[in-house]
């Protein structure tokens, strides 16, 4: 079947019936889901504030290169959508180190790749750098 034809019969669906098919066909294939973002949310399009507080994202920091100024995040959820770990800037990293759990708030780059942003611990709070290094020591004795 040409995709005229699945788009004469898409339209033809109902509003729920269209929208259950776009979105089990977006499970099946999440690749799908940056291209579908981009074009429902074009760059002038601002992001209601519930999204960087009640949608939170969490991950571990995997990696990060200084000379590049870049991290990169392991999410399950973020890499059953998009395929791909979370990039992630060194202005937002605020002390936290390789292996870290956190929470973030994940946005999309002008590429469609998921950048993690306003990261906090994985149970929400701000970063303090030592820290955790401070009650690993109180642990210990």
């Amino acid at each position: 079947m040409d995709a005229g034809s699945l788009t004469e019969i898409l339209a033809a669906l109902d509003g729920d019936s269209a929208v259950h098919l776009i979105l089990q066909t977006l499970r099946l294939r999440p690749s799908l889901s940056p291209a579908v973002v981009h074009f429902a949310c074009p760059s002038l399009t601002y992001a209601p504030s519930r999204s960087m507080t009640e949608r939170r994202c969490r991950g571990v920091l995997r990696q990060f290169d200084e000379t590049q100024g870049v991290g990169l995040i392991t999410s399950p959820e973020i890499e059953a959508t998009f395929g791909m770990e979370v990039l992630v800037q060194q202005n937002q990293l605020k002390g936290f180190q390789v292996g870290d759990e956190i929470s973030f708030t994940c946005v999309l780059s002008q590429e469609n790749k998921p950048v993690a942003f306003e990261l906090l611990t994985a149970f929400g709070l701000p970063h303090f750098p030592g820290a955790s290094d401070d009650a690993k020591r109180r642990r210990r004795t």
